[in-house]
């Protein structure tokens, strides 16, 4: 595959796994109220991610699951 039609295979996952990252980067924010701006969410993210060897996305993933099961 060329650059491009790989770009148009992958580009659908990628969208995805960005938008589970937003969804938890927003609901960080919403637990720490409006104290946390969406850089220090995201910081915290990838602090557990780095700290716990873990990818970003499983993290994120954990994250969004946990509050929703909490709500």
């Amino acid at each position: 595959l060329d650059d491009q039609e790989r770009l148009t295979v992958e580009l659908p996952a990628i969208t995805a796994r960005r938008a589970v990252i937003e969804q938890a980067t927003s609901m960080l924010m919403f637990v720490y109220g409006v104290d946390v701006n969406v850089n220090e969410a995201f910081y915290v993210l990838r602090e557990q991610s780095q700290n716990h060897n873990v990818e970003l996305l499983l993290v994120t993933e954990r994250v969004v699951k946990d509050i929703v099961e909490l709500a």
